[in-house]
């Protein structure tokens, strides 16, 4: 993606970017298999580091937080990520057989966006953007997370 300055974004980011997260957002608005297929795309990582690589761009950061409620408020399983094991949706209640050991098949898991930080880079951006206030709470509400309107 080539970075191309623009006026009033409070520094040069890819207008491509803000785009891409936009796009992700609505796709993934009340559609839950979009959501999932999105997260297993692996749209967490791309929102976490849009988020860190241009904080000043506004129009970005509300997208983002958008984004990040859109992929989890009908999928709380997509904020979890294996470590060792394969996932599985908890709505199936399934396990996992290895080394003759059954795991349950949240075992071993983390939050993707919260165990990579994305809490601090919420906060921040309601803090430090006016048009991301109630966005950014919202995507820290729907991550589970408590005090999401401070």
């Amino acid at each position: 993606m080539d970075l191309v300055p623009v006026a009033g974004g409070g520094g040069r980011y890819s207008v491509d970017l803000v785009e891409v997260m936009s796009t992700i957002m609505v796709l993934t608005l009340r559609s839950p298999h979009n959501a999932a297929c999105a997260v297993e795309a692996g749209a967490g990582d791309i929102v976490i580091r849009a988020m860190q690589r241009f904080p000043e761009s506004e129009l970005l950061q509300r997208s983002c937080c958008f984004m990040i409620r859109n992929l989890v408020v009908r999928n709380p399983e997509n904020r979890q990520v294996s470590t060792g094991l394969h996932i599985l949706s908890p709505q199936y209640n399934q396990a996992i057989v290895e080394n003759n050991v059954v795991h349950s098949a949240n075992a071993g898991c983390q939050t993707i966006l919260l165990g990579n930080g994305i809490e601090k880079l919420i906060r921040k951006a309601k803090m430090n953007c006016k048009s991301c206030k109630n966005a950014a709470a919202d995507a820290l509400r729907d991550l589970g997370l408590d005090n999401f309107d401070l």
